[in-house]
Parts: structure tokens; sequence; C-alpha cells
């Protein structure tokens, strides 16, 4: 009987440990979802980050470009995306950004309550206005050019209904399964033979999957935004994922040491005690 109950213990001070690193991601996607503070902290830094930059210039140099009315060279284009770039990295486009990554957050979330539609556009009417007096002095005549022309798509979802299906569910997981984590790390630790010894397990199961956890954040995102992405913007969409993977894998080092700690003080304590004895 001992060691049935020593090896369901076991069980759940795994499952408990397993459930850390997508506890700790729904946690991490309730909160930028729906947190505009946290959400502009995520992405507000890649207006400054070269490769977005420049991606968000030739994309925006595209769409104004096949605004109707609006004729331009191939060379004029080039000429425009540079000067997007230029005026992206300016400081004083730091607030133009941060509300254009909050009204973007807006749509996002608007789509994952099924009240929105299956898109998510970057509004950057303050950025034509600045990009229209920049091409005046260069030659570039964008007279034409409207405030909503040099709207760019970075969403588009076919299916809306599975995205609200998918938000929803990581909404609620972001309440269940860190208490599921909890429970069953201390559900395990109740009823083993060996207390310290499974505190000792789970301190180390936590600290080694999180530690997994933080590290695959990145590369997993990374490769998903790259088959996602458009034709020519992959490193930019990478930059982002980047971004993203960010506060996970800081929640995750941050579990991580934790259980190492608890592991090594639970560790310390056993000895100690035995010492004693």
């Amino acid at each position: 009987v001992r060691r049935r109950i020593g090896g369901f213990a076991a069980v759940l001070v795994v499952l408990g440990s397993l459930l850390a690193v997508p506890a700790a991601a729904a946690v991490t996607y309730r909160r930028a979802a729906h947190d505009p503070k946290a959400w502009v902290d995520v992405l507000g830094p890649l207006h400054d980050n070269p490769d977005v930059a420049r991606s968000l210039a030739r994309k925006f140099a595209e769409t104004v470009a096949a605004a109707p009315g609006v004729h331009m060279t191939p060379a004029q284009q080039q000429l425009l995306a540079a000067a997007t770039a230029q005026l992206i990295a300016r400081p004083d486009f730091v607030a133009v950004w941060d509300a254009v990554v909050r009204d973007a957050q807006a749509q996002l979330r608007a789509m994952a309550a099924g009240t929105g539609p299956g898109t998510v556009v970057l509004h950057l009417e303050p950025l034509v206005r600045l990009v229209k007096s920049e091409a005046a002095a260069r030659g570039i005549d964008l007279g034409r050019v409207q405030a909503t022309d040099g709207d760019v798509v970075v969403i588009t979802v076919s299916h809306a209904s599975q995205v609200r299906h998918v938000s929803r569910l990581l909404d609620q997981a972001a309440v269940v399964l860190p208490i599921a984590s909890v429970v069953l790390l201390v559900l395990g630790i109740a009823v083993a033979r060996n207390r310290w010894k499974a505190v000792v397990l789970a301190g180390a199961l936590v600290g080694l999957v999180a530690t997994i956890g933080a590290l695959a954040a990145a590369t997993v995102l990374r490769t998903v935004a790259s088959q996602v992405a458009t034709a020519g913007y992959e490193t930019a969409a990478r930059r982002v994922a980047d971004a993203v993977a960010r506060p996970f894998a800081q929640n995750m080092t941050f579990l991580a040491v934790g259980g190492i700690v608890v592991a090594v003080v639970a560790a310390l304590g056993r000895r100690l005690r035995r010492s004693d004895g």
C-alpha cells in the first residue's frame, strides 16, 4: 500500500509540474490580451527594431503606392520606404506607435469577443501626414493619398469563430491551470511518505520544466511566425515573435528559479533533519 501511495504521490507531483508551463503561458496571454499597458510594453519597443521598421516602412510604401490615383515609379517607392523608415525611427514617433499598438490590441480583443471583423489593421493616419510632407520635400506627389490609404493589414483570419473559441479556452485555462497545478503539487506532497523528498522532486521538476519552456518559447513562436508571415516579411515576424515570447520566457525564468530554490532549500532541510536525528 505504501508503495502505491508513493507512486500516486509521484504522479501527482509530475502532473502538477508539467502543468506549470501551459499555466504560465495562459496567464501571460490573458494579461497581454486584456491589459493595454502590457500589450504596449511587449510591442511598443518594436518600432525601434531596424528589421521591423524597414518591413513596416516597405509595407506602408507598397500600400500607399497601390492607393487610387497614386502613380509611383519603383525608385520613388523605394525612396518613400526609406523616408518612412527614418520617420519611424524618430523619437517623436513613439507616442504615435503606442497609439497604433493600443488600437491593434482593441481590434484583437473585439475579434476574440466576436464583435469585430477577422482582420487587424494598423491605422497609420498620423504616419501618412508625416510622410506626405516628407515626400513633398523629396519631389514625390502624394496629394491624392487619403489618411486611410496607409492602413496596413497585419492579421487576416478566415475563421473568426475559431479565434473566439481559442481565446475563450485560453482565458479559462489562465484560471484553471494554475489552480490545478498548485492543487496537484500540494496533494502529491501531502500524501507522499517522505514529504521532504516530495518537495525536492516538485521543486526540481518545476525548475526543469520551466527552464525548457523558457528556452523553447522563442524558438517555437519564431517558427510559427515564419510560416504564417507574408513572403518577404519573415524577419520582421520573427522579431515580433521574440517580443511576444519575452514576457513568457521571463515568467518561466522566475518559475524555474523558484522551483530550484525550493528544491535546494528542501534538500538542505532534509539533510539537516537527518544530521539532527
